[in-house]
Parts: C-alpha cells; structure tokens; sequence
C-alpha cells in the first residue's frame, strides 16, 4: 500500500474502533456486503483487529529470562556472550504504550 493509503486505512480504522467502543456494530450486516470494496475493507480490518488482539496478548507477559549459561557453553567465543550478558543486564527500555 502507499503511504498516502495507510495514513488513509489508519484514520478510518480508529474512527471504526471509535464508533465500536461507542456500540456494537452487526458485522454480518447487509450493508457491510453490499459494496465489494466495502466487503474488503471491512474483512482486512477485521483480521487487522484479531491479530492485533493476538500480538497483545502474545506481549502482553514480560519475556522469559535468558539463559546465558547454557549459551556459554554452546558458543565459542565466551566473551562474546559475556558481553551480551552484560548489555542485557544494564539495558532497561522503556515500555512501548499504544491507547486508542
């Protein structure tokens, strides 16, 4: 898609969200089958929505600790991994927060 098309799907996709916060909306509906390009749109932004809803739940759990043991003994170069070790350790990013 172009950049122009994204910004366009983006806007329209919060304003759906928007207007489903505000009530439920009937997405087997007739009007939402009667324009082809309609039908389209609102099947990408459906399966849009449920692999948002997926990756929010896959993240949502901090992630597991890594095993930089079992690594060391795996990899040649130890100092290599100790080095990562150390990085990971002293690097705390902030979290990445999205509201709708």
């Amino acid at each position: 898609p172009k950049p122009f098309q994204l910004l366009t799907m983006t806007f329209a996709s919060r304003t759906v969200v928007r207007r489903m916060a505000q009530k439920s909306i009937d997405w087997s509906s007739s009007h939402f089958r009667s324009n082809p390009d309609l039908a389209v749109a609102v099947s990408s932004f459906r399966a849009w929505a449920a692999s948002a809803e997926g990756m929010a739940e896959k993240y949502s759990a901090p992630p597991a600790k890594i095993d930089f043991v079992s690594h060391k003994s795996s990899v040649r170069d130890q100092s290599l991994v100790a080095d990562l070790e150390s990085f990971y350790g002293s690097n705390a990013p902030a979290a990445e927060t999205y509201e709708w």
